[in-house]
């Protein structure tokens, strides 16, 4: 058994953390830091902790940090590294720019294949808020033991209302104690649709997933042919050559999405169930951040300059 921190790993995962996004949806709070405009995950909102430290955190049952990988924007190189200190041997690897969640994730992909083919992984966005941690851990250990069940196995949260601004999944027949076949994916629903999902058993789709390496660039393989053979020389090339192939490569990049462009045409795959009270958001919007935080919305944007988004 794999320990940190005296503690026990529950089921050794690698993890991939995608760390790369614009965060261009709270920009309007999370750019009034003085002297320097930070996306959300580098920001702590209060905290004790910025959402990429508690995202770590979060994966200490599960994953060493020598098996984590954090992959970001170049930019944030820096800040990914002082904000990460904390986590020796995790690897923070750079992209010119954002092109979306599908390279981002494959960017990270080559380099897990690098160190272990065969391993399961966990992918999960910087990003998000938990609130029970145990439950979120119950969740990912019931998935990693089905991982061989499917080519991916997706977390997914019980909805707690119709919400029309989420992803949702339709779940389909049982194929393991807590693990269901996907149905369907429905990207931000109507009202009445959405009202039918939840009423049937539909989840919010949280794009936290567990699979085999190998499996996960199969299904990019298939989508993307393309762009999976743009990466693979990622694997092999010195780091100066790499430097240099990453930035002839992303000015070529168009964007890819990978729950649209990767899941959204894959087949065979399985969800695990979250419930309500995980308390899983996207804080991917100054309402949803509020609510997350504690505080009204308004009180939130009106005072967003004096919101302490310092480095963790």
């Amino acid at each position: 058994m794999h320990r940190f921190g005296g503690g026990v790993y529950v089921c050794p995962l690698q993890s991939i953390v995608l760390a790369g996004g614009s965060g261009r949806r709270l920009a309007s709070l999370t750019g009034r830091h003085p002297g320097r405009s930070l996306p959300k995950q580098y920001c702590s909102f209060g905290r004790p902790h910025t959402l990429l430290q508690e995202t770590l955190a979060r994966l200490a049952p599960l994953t060493p940090p020598d098996r984590t990988t954090v992959v970001v924007r170049d930019e944030h190189l820096a800040v990914a590294s002082e904000q990460l200190a904390a986590f020796a041997g995790v690897s923070i690897l750079g992209q010119p720019s954002d092109r979306g969640t599908g390279s981002g994730l494959l960017r990270g992909l080559v380099h897990a294949f690098g160190m272990d083919p065969d391993a399961p992984v966990l992918v999960t966005p910087a990003d998000h808020g938990i609130r029970d941690h145990d439950a979120y851990v119950r969740g990912i250990v019931t998935a990693r033991e089905a991982c061989d069940l499917a080519h991916a196995i997706l977390l997914g949260v019980e909805a707690d209302a119709p919400r029309t601004d989420y992803g949702w999944i339709a779940p389909g027949a049982e194929i393991a104690p807590g693990v269901r076949r996907i149905a369907a994916f429905l990207e931000k629903p109507a009202l009445p649709e959405a009202e039918a999902l939840a009423a049937s058993g539909g989840l919010f789709s949280t794009m936290v997933l567990v699979a085999r390496t190998r499996s996960l660039l199969r299904l990019f393989e298939r989508a993307r042919p393309g762009l999976t053979a743009l990466f693979e020389p990622l694997a092999t090339l010195p780091p100066l050559s790499r430097a240099l192939h990453l930035k002839r490569v992303y000015a070529l990049l168009g964007p890819c999405d990978f729950s649209r462009d990767i899941l959204g045409s894959a087949e065979d795959l399985a969800v695990v169930r979250w419930p309500a009270d995980v308390g899983w958001t996207d804080l991917g919007t100054p309402e949803r951040l509020a609510a997350w935080l504690g505080c009204d919305r308004s009180d939130l944007v009106r005072h967003g300059a004096q919101l302490p988004v310092a480095l963790g």
